[in-house]
């Protein structure tokens, strides 16, 4: 996409979508979290022998000030400070009028990079996140930024890992980036784009999408943050291009693939940040810690966690009595 003349998708709609109401986002959040949490519930139900400490350990409120990756009720309090601070740093930096100056003083873009270094099979997952954040340090250095980590499970593609045979998992890295100017944002998208080695037939691992306005930052930076809910597939549209679309089916088996992976994190260890995001960042993370007296742990995964799928999953009944079915 280049920022000097839009495409059609990044093209601002007709009807612009407005200020942001925070209220309104977190409440569409939360309603995606307990779409996740029923579903990761019967995972842990179904694949863990003792999956009333697992739900407890990682996926309850109460233990909620632990902060690990897949705990939703700790992401709401995560997005919530995140959200606020990002919005305060701005209004202070471009002053009273900042939704009349925003315009003139900062263009922002959705960043979301791809890298084949970063794919995996569900059966054998493999991620150095430390060396994936400082490639994606390296690559936004000297911009401000607020990144986040994820991974997309796709239900119909397959990678093999060290002779491990299983379904496409890919770590990716969304990225709120913003600059004085577009022609900043666009050096930078020539710049960083021959980093990252694409994925299932993309052009390029590095894709820009322009945000109008603070308030689309803002969405964005929400988007960013979502609990890992969704799979994707591949579809090859009538140009012979391939391309991605999002399904709620994945296999609880797939699910229960990355939640063991992924419960081996804080929330905090997917994050990233640079220039003014770094303070905005680190300003939300010790606040959030200090309100609700978080403390530091070093997750090391379920101890004996794995056991083999039962030979016919069945509707089972989580917490709330409501029947889950076989996604």
């Amino acid at each position: 996409m280049s920022f000097g003349k839009r495409s059609a998708r990044a093209r601002r709609p007709e009807k612009p979508l407005g200020p942001v109401n925070l209220d309104e986002l977190i409440k569409r959040a939360e309603e995606y979290d307990d779409l996740y949490l029923n579903v990761m519930v019967h995972s842990v139900e179904l694949y863990s022998d003792r999956s009333d400490e697992v739900i407890e350990e990682f996926l309850s409120r109460r233990n909620r000030e632990t902060f690990n990756l897949t705990n939703p009720h700790s992401k709401r309090l995560w997005l919530i400070e995140l959200l606020n601070g990002f919005l305060a740093e701005h209004r202070q930096r471009v002053g009273s009028k900042w939704r009349e100056v925003e315009r003139d003083q900062t263009a922002f873009a959705l960043v979301t990079l791809t890298h084949k270094g970063w794919v995996c099979s569900q059966n054998n997952i493999q991620f150095d996140l430390a060396r994936a954040k400082q490639k994606v340090r390296n690559a936004l250095a000297g911009t401000n930024f607020i990144a986040n980590f994820d991974a997309a499970l796709y239900t119909n593609e397959d990678w093999t890992t060290e002779g491990i045979l299983g379904k496409l998992v890919s770590f990716h890295c969304h990225a709120v980036v913003w600059a004085r100017n577009r022609s900043e944002l666009d050096r930078l998208r020539k710049y960083i784009r021959p980093r990252f080695e694409p994925i299932l037939g993309n052009a390029n691992g590095a894709r820009f999408d322009s945000l109008d306005t603070v308030d689309d930052a803002v969405r964005a930076l929400a988007y960013q943050s979502k609990m890992p809910f969704l799979g994707y597939r591949t579809t090859v549209n009538q140009k012979g291009k391939k391309t991605q679309v999002s399904t709620p089916k994945l296999t609880f088996l797939s699910r229960w693939h990355l939640f063991n992976e992924l419960n081996k994190y804080s929330l905090f260890d997917f994050s990233l940040s640079g220039g003014a995001g770094a303070h905005i960042l680190r300003t939300a993370r010790n606040r959030l810690k200090k309100e609700h007296k978080a403390s530091e742990r070093s997750f090391q995964g379920i101890p004996g966690s794995k056991r083999p799928a039962n030979g016919a999953l069945k509707h089972r009944q989580n917490r709330s009595g409501r029947r889950i079915p076989y996604l």
